[in-house]
């Protein structure tokens, strides 16, 4: 069996998602009569879930995904089922990964130095000297020539290689000999013992790779004459080390091999016993008899080649790894009627959602026993699951492409402008923002605090680009309350202010259009093809504000634009790189505007206190955080489903914990098919 069948029926990102986002007026009441609770069937695992899925089931610091194709995103996140499209180069960078990671899980711990003794006469060593011979316990060379024999090392660290020679003294000269490793060192010794009774232990320190190493003792001044014969003699080589030997931790090893077929009587049932236990793990679901009999015949056929069980066990490894049941997620079709999905469907669904990564032990157990779609059991393990340090990827994932944190990377604000942005201060930007959003999650603060929050989390510098002041934290992250300061939220974070501005200057259309599509779901238009550029200053229209006011003179713009612009107006107090500011352009900064219903706004704080009150906020946190938990875009007849989770949001506070509990309960996430009369089971 070919090793590549196991990706076969599967190099495509084919998903069965949900009907599209057209018609999305339907009358709600009239789609509740019908609901759909459909989800993606298929779908690769992207980079961040690969990466995270390797450390949890292998215990690996690796990160093969970084080398994986870019994910593409759709409807803003890089989840959605319909962008995971599977090319012949992830296939190719699958089986690299899978061979990188199998290694990884063979690499036998060493348990401590070795301290290897070597007979001369051992089958390993032999000669290139003309005259010598291997008799009563040594190796005698009659003429100059070198003893060799390769040695396997077990781990790379500094080794002393030692001999114990003597020699026939003839001539004016001791026997002189040459210790060392071909290839990597050597040292010369002269040789005075005569006998085996006073024979010298020369030795040497080498540093060796982990690997093959050739030995070499090497007679180099033989001598025939009036004085007698030389000749040289070696009973036994030694080796020792790591001499920095430490125990090492091998977590890949301890995570798989329970058993090693190189030290067991019966090789083939101790890989049995290993794939038995790896494989429903890695494939995150109960695994078929005929599906471990098919990876034992993959097994059976490199030992029945004569090759050791070890590369069988690798070739069997490898094929888990490079099966689409491990590299993608692979859910049960859609049912006529609804249908509650099996328990490790609904425990990977969960696990992939809330940490991006694999079910723990505690998922799996409670699939094993039928309970996990019991919704008071879902609702602990979310409590519990974000209690877990692996609920960073929320910050990585989720808040990482929905609000920007991503984006960060990917600044470039101009030097001549901005002199004082650096790498080290995008990075106090990132963390800044990773810091605060799972902070919601630690405090179970409510996520109102995204608009009107009033403490950031900052170290020095970043503090002192916010006009904080020194706060004494040096590089480390302390949180600061300012509620003496013109900061809000989620909304004057440094970072997001970066990635919505140009790299020359503000851009309060790229903010307003945040807000609206972010915050609100209300995102506008692109604009027309034949849309002017932005005016240039001029001694007319120098600042932001005049050159947008200028660009709405185009009644193709201005419908847009009385939208976007007094939203994105309110920020022009921050500059580029999310700094205050008092003027722009000699000109003293204007943060005033009307919104299309006649709301005044005076800044953020202004914007702030009406996004509080805006019924589309917490409609907006449902619709982006269900889009992402499906994996797919919301269709219309989701609708009541968003409505649901919108009010259990407002229901619980706010917090991210009550909207992602209300999401996992949801009948879409629970089931496939189709429901009627609101999804009863």
């Amino acid at each position: 069996m070919a090793l590549a069948a196991w990706m076969a029926g599967c190099a495509s990102g084919t998903t069965d998602s949900a009907s599209d986002d057209t018609d999305t007026d339907t009358d709600t009441d009239t789609v509740a009569a019908n609901r759909t609770v459909d989800h993606v069937a298929l779908r690769r695992l992207n980079r961040s879930e690969y990466d995270r899925t390797v450390r949890d089931l292998l215990g690996t610091t690796r990160t093969p995904g970084r080398d994986f194709p870019v994910d593409d995103a759709t409807a803003g996140f890089d989840v959605v089922g319909d962008g995971l499209v599977v090319s012949p180069l992830h296939l190719e960078l699958y089986e690299t990964a899978a061979s990188v990671l199998v290694s990884d899980i063979l690499d036998r711990p060493l348990e401590s130095a070795v301290d290897w003794t070597f007979e001369a006469e051992d089958a390993r060593f032999s000669s290139d000297a003309a005259y010598q011979d291997q008799e009563g316990g040594r190796f005698a060379l009659y003429s100059g020539g070198a003893i060799s024999g390769r040695v396997d090392i077990p781990a790379t660290g500094p080794y002393r290689v030692s001999a114990r020679v003597w020699g026939d003294q003839a001539g004016p000269d001791p026997v002189a000999v040459r210790l060392g490793v071909v290839g990597v060192d050597t040292e010369y010794f002269d040789i005075t013992a005569s006998t085996y009774n006073t024979a010298q232990t020369v030795s040497i320190v080498v540093d060796l790779r982990e690997g093959s190493a050739n030995l070499e003792l090497l007679f180099d001044n033989d001598y025939l004459g009036d004085g007698g014969d030389r000749n040289a003699y070696v009973d036994l080589f030694k080796v020792q080390g790591p001499l920095d030997f430490r125990p090492e931790v091998h977590p890949a090893w301890d995570a798989v091999m329970v058993c090693d077929p190189e030290n067991v009587v019966d090789p083939r049932q101790c890989v049995s016993e290993i794939l038995d236990a790896f494989v429903p793990k890695a494939w995150r679901r109960p695994v078929e008899a005929a599906e471990l009999r098919d990876l034992m015949a993959l097994y059976d056929q490199v030992v029945e080649n004569g090759d050791a069980p070890k590369w069988g066990l690798e070739f069997a490894l490898r094929a888990v790894l490079m099966s689409p049941n491990f590299t993608m997620r692979i859910e049960p079709a859609g049912a006529a009627t609804p249908t509650l999905v099996d328990d490790y469907t609904l425990a990977s669904r969960l696990s992939y959602l809330i940490w991006s990564s694999m079910p723990d032990a505690t998922l799996f157990d409670l699939a094993s026993r039928g309970e996990l779609n019991d919704p008071d059991v879902l609702a602990a393990q979310v409590h519990r699951m974000l209690a877990d340090s692996k609920a960073e990827a929320l910050a990585d994932d989720l808040a990482g492409q929905w609000l920007m944190i991503r984006a960060v990377d990917d600044v470039a604000p101009d030097f001549w402008y901005y002199p004082s942005f650096t790498d080290d201060l995008r990075d106090s930007m990132k963390q800044s923002m990773r810091l605060q959003f799972m902070d919601f999650v630690a405090r179970g603060a409510p996520l109102t605090e995204l608009v009107d929050g009033k403490t950031v989390w900052v170290d020095d510098l970043l503090a002192r680009h916010m006009g904080l002041g020194d706060v004494g934290a040096g590089a480390t992250f302390i949180q600061k309350d300012v509620s003496n300061y013109p900061r809000f939220g989620w909304l004057t974070l440094p970072g997001l202010l970066t990635a919505t501005s140009y790299p020359t200057r503000t851009s309060p259309v790229k903010r307003g259009v945040w807000v609206l599509s972010s915050l609100l779901c209300d995102e506008p238009p692109p604009p027309p093809a034949d849309v002017p550029g932005f005016p240039e200053p001029d001694a007319s229209a120098s600042t932001v504000r005049e050159r947008l006011a200028a660009h709405r003179t185009n009644p193709s713009c201005a419908a847009c634009h009385d939208r976007m612009d007094p939203i994105g107006l309110s920020f022009e107090h921050f500059n580029g790189i999310g700094a205050w500011r008092e003027v722009d352009q000699g000109e003293t900064i204007d943060a005033t505007g009307q919104l299309p219903d006649g709301t005044a706004l005076d800044g953020v704080g202004s914007l702030a206190d009406v996004l509080v009150d805006d019924p589309r906020f917490g409609h907006c946190l449902a619709e982006k955080t269900f889009t992402y938990a499906l994996n797919r875009k919301p269709g219309t007849d989701d609708a009541p489903y968003i409505d649901d989770v919108d009010k259990a949001l407002h229901a619980g506070g706010f917090t991210l914990e009550s909207l992602l509990t209300a999401i996992v309960t949801s009948d879409p996430f629970r089931m496939q098919g189709t429901a009627s009369s609101g999804g009863d089971e």
